[in-house]
């Protein structure tokens, strides 16, 4: 089991206080919840919070959320929620988005998410 499956094998309480925490302050900022998380906590808490919101948004929410994320040229973003947008594709069968995600993921040059996503990219081929 990789380390996202143990934190969901833990429950979600801590993460419905740490979002509570993230929704505050990007009301208070301005500033897009998930660039707060990205600019202000590590880079695995972006994707444990991209997890929280397809829990609570479902499949469709979720892809919302990856999209506007990428398309908010903020670089580290972008690269998450590409990586993350084609997980979520494969689990769903579309074989050809999750290959986009990943390829987007690969372009974005992110020194830990390139690798991982050409990884998965050479999995699905």
């Amino acid at each position: 089991m990789g380390w996202a499956g143990r934190l969901r094998s833990r429950g979600l309480g801590w993460l419905v206080a740490s979002t509570a925490i993230l929704v505050i302050i990007a009301a208070v900022t301005g500033e897009p919840w998930w660039a707060i998380v990205v600019t202000a906590v590590t880079t695995v808490a972006a994707s444990i919070v991209f997890t929280a919101v397809r829990r609570w948004r479902g499949v469709a929410g979720a892809k919302a959320a990856y999209q506007r994320a990428i398309d908010s040229g903020h670089a580290e973003a972008a690269a998450w929620a590409a990586a993350d947008l084609g997980v979520l594709l494969a689990e769903q069968g579309d074989g050809a988005g999750a290959k986009a995600a990943y390829q987007r993921a690969v372009d974005s040059g992110h020194a830990e998410l390139a690798p991982r996503a050409a990884h998965l990219l050479s999995e699905l081929s």
